[in-house]
C-alpha cells in the first residue's frame, strides 16, 4: 500500500512539473508573438529589416522545440511568415525605385498568396491582403516605374497605390521625390485620386508607350481617358474606319501637339482595344474596289493583238522538165524552159 501511495504521489509531482513547465513556455510563446515589429504585425512590408526577419525565425524555432501539434502548426505559420519577410527584404531593401528587381517583386507577390491561401483567418493575413494589390501594381507596371520614376522612393509608391492612384499616374510625370509622413495626394494636387478599372489602367499604360512626348505632357490621365471614351461612343454609335477619324479630325486635330497621324492612330487603336475590344472590326480599312471606268481605259490603251493565224507553208516548188509549176504564171528560174515552150511559140 505504502509502494502505491508513493507511486501516485510522485505521478502527481511529475505531472505538477511538467504543467507549471508548459505553463511557462505558453508564456513565454505568447510574450515574443506580442514582441514581433510592426513591420509584419500591420503589414508594412517596405520597413521589414534583418534584424525583424530574425525575430520571427527565432520564434518559429521556439515554438518548434514544443511536441505538441498545435505547437508544431504554429511554427509551420512562423516559418512561412519569414518566407514572406524575407521575400519583402530582399524586394524593397534599397528603398528606391529604381533599385527594384522585378524578380523580387514576383517571389514577394507569390509568398504573400499562398500565406494567404493557407492561414486565411490567422493573424497577419488580412495585412498581407490588403498589400498585395500595391505589390501586384508594382510586378504590373514595373517597367514604366523603374524608367519614369527611379528616384522615387518604394515607401512613396506603394502609398500611393494604396490611396488608389494608379501607378500609370504615378510614372508617366517625373516628379521629385519628397520623403515625408504626408499622402502622396497632397504632393500631386493637379491629379486627383480616381478608382479606374482595369481597362483605364491598361489603357493609360499603353498612351505612356506610344504616345509622343509633347502630346504624353499635354494631358493628364482623366483628359486621356476622356479621349478614349468618346472614340468607343463613336464605335458604337455605328461610325465606320473613315467615319471615327473623321470625327477625331473635327474634334481634336488642332489640339494634339506632335505628329498628329501618330497620335491619331495611338488614342483610336488603344482606345477601341482596351475599353471596347467588341469593335475592333469597326477600325478594319474596307477593300479597295477596282474601278471598271479604269479597267477599260487600260485595255483601250493596249495596242490591238492581231489574231492567231497559222502558217501556210508553201508547197515544194522545185522546177523540172516533168513537172509544171504549183501555180500558174509563176516566173520560171532562170536557165530553165517550161515543158511545151512558151506561150505563143516564142522559143
Amino acid at each position: 500500500m505504502k509502494i502505491r501511495s508513493a507511486i501516485i504521489s510522485s505521478f502527481v509531482a511529475v505531472v505538477a512539473v511538467l504543467g507549471s513547465g508548459m505553463a511557462t513556455f505558453e508564456y513565454l510563446i505568447n510574450l515574443r508573438a506580442n514582441a514581433l515589429p510592426k513591420s509584419i504585425t500591420e503589414g508594412k512590408l517596405t520597413k521589414v529589416t534583418e534584424a525583424d526577419v530574425e525575430q520571427i525565425n527565432n520564434l518559429a524555432a521556439l515554438l518548434n522545440q514544443s511536441p505538441l501539434p498545435r505547437h508544431q502548426y504554429e511554427a509551420q505559420r512562423y516559418n512561412d511568415l519569414v518566407e514572406v519577410a524575407t521575400a519583402a527584404r530582399d524586394s524593397f531593401g534599397g528603398q528606391k525605385v529604381g533599385q527594384l528587381q522585378v524578380g523580387d517583386l514576383l517571389t514577394l507577390e507569390q509568398e504573400i498568396e499562398d500565406y494567404i491561401q493557407r492561414y486565411p483567418h490567422r493573424p497577419f493575413a488580412a495585412e498581407l491582403q490588403e498589400e498585395l494589390p500595391s505589390v501586384r501594381a508594382m510586378v504590373t507596371f514595373f517597367p514604366v516605374i523603374k524608367a519614369s520614376a527611379s528616384e522615387r522612393s518604394v515607401d512613396s509608391a506603394m502609398r500611393a497605390s494604396r490611396l488608389g492612384a494608379t501607378l500609370a499616374a504615378l510614372v508617366i510625370r517625373k516628379t521629385t521625390d519628397v520623403v515625408s509622413d504626408a499622402p502622396l495626394v497632397a504632393e500631386q494636387p493637379a491629379e486627383p485620386s480616381l478608382a479606374w478599372s482595369k481597362a483605364e489602367n491598361d489603357v493609360l499604360y499603353d498612351y505612356s508607350q506610344a504616345l509622343q512626348p509633347a502630346e504624353r505632357e499635354r494631358l493628364a490621365d482623366s483628359a486621356r481617358l476622356e479621349i478614349s471614351r468618346q472614340v468607343c461612343s463613336w464605335l458604337e454609335g455605328g461610325q465606320s474606319y473613315w467615319g471615327v477619324r473623321s470625327l477625331f479630325d473635327s474634334q481634336y486635330k488642332g489640339a494634339v501637339a506632335g505628329d498628329y497621324g501618330h497620335n491619331r492612330e495611338s488614342y483610336i487603336n488603344y482606345s477601341t482595344k482596351r475599353l471596347c475590344p467588341s469593335q475592333m472590326a469597326s477600325l478594319t480599312p474596307p477593300a479597295v474596289a477596282k474601278s471598271p471606268v479604269a479597267s477599260s481605259r487600260r485595255v483601250a490603251s493596249q495596242p490591238a493583238q492581231p489574231a492567231y493565224q497559222p502558217a501556210i507553208q508553201p508547197p515544194d516548188q522545185r522546177w523540172s522538165p516533168d513537172i509544171r509549176p504549183a501555180y500558174p504564171g509563176s516566173p520560171v528560174p532562170p536557165g530553165m524552159v517550161p515543158v511545151g515552150g512558151f506561150p505563143g511559140g516564142i522559143q
